[in-house]
């Protein structure tokens, strides 16, 4: 493949980089959280983002890497 070919490659748009754990959420413990792999911080290690639907957030330096399928 060229590089003008790569960029012509269309994007997926259907992948949002939200990807549902199987973590319940520290706050309210009724929902899993979700890792966000459209944000990584550039410390020192990496730390990844963590949502919850309640409003809770957080960052670990741990990236979840588990079958989401409970």
């Amino acid at each position: 493949m060229t590089w003008e070919e790569f960029l012509c490659t269309p994007i997926d748009t259907n992948n949002s980089g939200q990807v549902k754990t199987n973590i319940l959420c520290p706050e309210c413990l009724s929902h899993y959280i979700y890792l966000d792999k459209t944000v990584v911080l550039t410390s020192y290690p990496a730390k990844y983002y963590y949502w919850c639907p309640c409003g809770w957030t957080g960052f670990a330096p741990a990236k979840w890497c588990g079958d989401s399928n409970e």
